[in-house]
C-alpha cells in the first residue's frame, strides 16, 4: 500500500507542471444516451483454423509437445451498459448509468495432454487437476466531472449487486495402472455456487415472487467508487490517474453445492478375444445442495494511469493506459495481476472513425480493429478483436470479441 501511495504522489505532483484543464475522453453531444454491449471468448492454444478443415487430424503427441506448461485454458467476458449523459460545459458533466459485467475461465492441467500424447507408465498414479472460476455483477450509479482550477476531476459512486460468483474451484481426476494390467481412473469436481437469489426455488417465479425476490437482491448490494483527475502535461498530451476502491461488499444470501464424478476400470484387456476381459465404467452428478450462506464478495481494487496524445491535432489520438488490478481484495483468495492498453484512434472530417489496439485486461490479450460513424445526432462504434490467454497465440484466432456501441443524441 505505501508503494500504491508514492505512485500516487509522484503523478499527482508530475501534473502539477502545466496549467491548462485536460479532457481525455471529451464529449461530442451536449445529451446523449448510449448501449454498449462486448462478448468474448479464448483459449491459450487451439485456433478455429485447425477445426474449420475437411479432413480434421488430431496429432496429440504435438498438442503435448506445444501445449503451454499451465495447461488449457478458457475464458469468457460479458459487459452490457445502458447509460445518459448531460455535459452542459468543462464544470459539469454528469453520466446514469446500468448494466451487467461478467468474466470467467476453466483450466486443464497439461497432464492431461500429457497422457493423451505420451500415455502412462505401468505401475504409477497420476493426476489431471481441473480449475475454474466465474462471476456476474449488475451495476448501477453515476459519473459527475467537473473541473476544479486546472485540472478534470470526477468521481463515480457505483451500487453493484453479485447476481452470481464461483470462487475459484478445483478439482482433480487421478488415474493408475499395476503390474497385473488394471487401469482405474476417478475423477471428482466440486462445484460451489453462491447466488443473490435462491436457485432451487427459480422454477416458481411468478408475478407475485418476482418483486420480492428483486428486493432481496438490491438489499444485498454493494458499494464502490471511482476516482480519476486529469491534468494536461503538454499541448499535446493529457494525463490521468485513476482508481476503484470496493467500499462495502455485496452479499450472496445462497449457496448451491455440487458434484461432478466419474470412475473408469479396466483388467485384462487383451482378454476381448476369449471374453474374460471385465471393465466398468459411470459418471454422474450428485443432486445440488441448497443452503443459506452470508458470502461477501467485493469488486476488484484498480489503480491506473492513463494518457491521450494527439501529436497532430483532434484527429488523431493514441490512448496509453497501464494498471493494477487485485481481484477479491480484502480477502484469502485475493489475485493481483497488472493490465496495460495502447490504443490509436483516426476520425476524419468528425464522421469516419478508424481504431486499431493492443491490451492486457483481465489477464486476456486483446488485438483489436473497429470503426466509429459519427453522424451527430447517431453515432455507431464497432470494433472486433482477437484475443487468448497468451500474447502470441492472441495473434493466432484462438479466441475473438465483438464490442459495438451505439449513441444517440444533439
Amino acid at each position: 500500500m505505501r508503494k500504491i501511495l508514492s505512485y500516487l504522489i509522484i503523478v499527482v505532483s508530475f501534473f502539477s507542471l502545466s496549467s491548462i484543464t485536460a479532457e481525455l475522453y471529451a464529449p461530442k453531444r451536449v445529451f446523449e444516451y448510449g448501449l454498449d454491449f462486448g462478448a468474448g471468448v479464448s483459449n491459450n492454444y487451439f485456433t478455429a483454423a485447425e477445426f474449420l478443415v475437411e479432413d480434421l487430424v488430431i496429432d496429440l503427441k504435438k498438442i503435448n509437445s506445444e501445449m503451454p506448461e499451465d495447461g488449457l485454458t478458457i475464458d469468457y467476458e460479458v459487459d452490457a451498459e445502458n447509460y445518459f449523459s448531460l455535459n452542459l460545459n468543462e464544470s459539469f458533466r454528469l453520466k446514469v448509468f446500468f448494466g451487467l459485467e461478467g468474466s470467467g475461465y476453466a483450466n486443464v492441467s497439461k497432464d492431461l495432454f500429457k497422457l493423451l500424447g505420451e500415455g502412462y507408465k505401468v505401475g504409477t498414479t497420476e493426476k489431471i487437476e481441473v480449475n475454474s472460476y466465474g462471476d456476474l455483477f449488475f451495476n448501477t450509479g453515476f459519473k459527475y466531472r467537473t473541473k476544479v482550477k486546472n485540472y478534470g476531476i470526477y468521481i463515480t459512486p457505483t451500487y453493484y449487486i453479485p447476481l452470481v460468483f464461483m470462487a475459484d474451484t478445483h478439482g482433480k481426476v487421478t488415474y493408475s495402472s499395476s503390474l497385473s494390467g488394471k487401469l482405474q481412473a476417478n475423477a471428482e469436481i466440486p462445484l460451489t455456487l453462491y447466488s443473490v437469489i435462491d436457485l432451487e426455488d427459480i422454477e416458481n417465479f411468478d408475478q407475485n415472487t418476482i418483486s420480492s425476490k428483486v428486493s432481496e437482491a438490491v438489499k444485498s448490494g454493494g458499494f464502490s467508487v471511482n476516482l480519476g483527475i486529469e491534468r494536461k502535461v503538454t499541448k499535446t498530451l493529457d494525463m490521468g490517474i485513476n482508481t476503484q476502491i470496493p467500499i462495502i461488499p455485496g452479499t450472496m444470501k445462497h449457496k448451491m453445492e455440487a458434484r461432478l464424478w466419474g470412475y473408469a476400470i479396466e483388467e485384462n484387456l487383451l482378454g476381448k478375444l476369449d471374453e474374460t476381459e471385465y471393465h466398468d465404467y459411470d459418471y454422474g452428478t450428485d443432486d445440488p445442495v441448497y443452503s443459506d450462506a452470508n458470502y461477501k464478495v467485493h469488486k476488484p481494487f484498480k489503480l491506473g494511469l492513463e494518457a491521450a496524445w494527439r501529436p497532430f491535432g483532434n484527429w488523431c489520438t493514441i490512448y496509453p493506459s497501464v494498471g493494477l488490478v487485485i481481484r477479491n481484495p480484502y480477502s484469502n483468495d485475493a489475485v493481483s495481476y497488472g493490465e496495460y492498453s495502447l490504443l490509436g484512434e483516426f476520425v476524419l472530417f468528425k464522421i469516419v472513425g478508424f481504431k486499431f489496439g493492443t491490451s492486457y485486461v483481465n489477464r486476456v490479450f486483446n488485438q483489436s480493429a473497429g470503426f466509429i460513424l459519427n453522424l451527430r445526432l447517431v453515432e455507431l462504434d464497432a470494433n472486433v478483436s482477437f484475443r487468448g490467454a497468451d500474447f502470441v497465440n492472441s495473434f493466432d484466432k484462438t479466441g475473438a470479441s465483438v464490442n459495438i456501441g451505439v449513441r444517440v443524441g444533439f
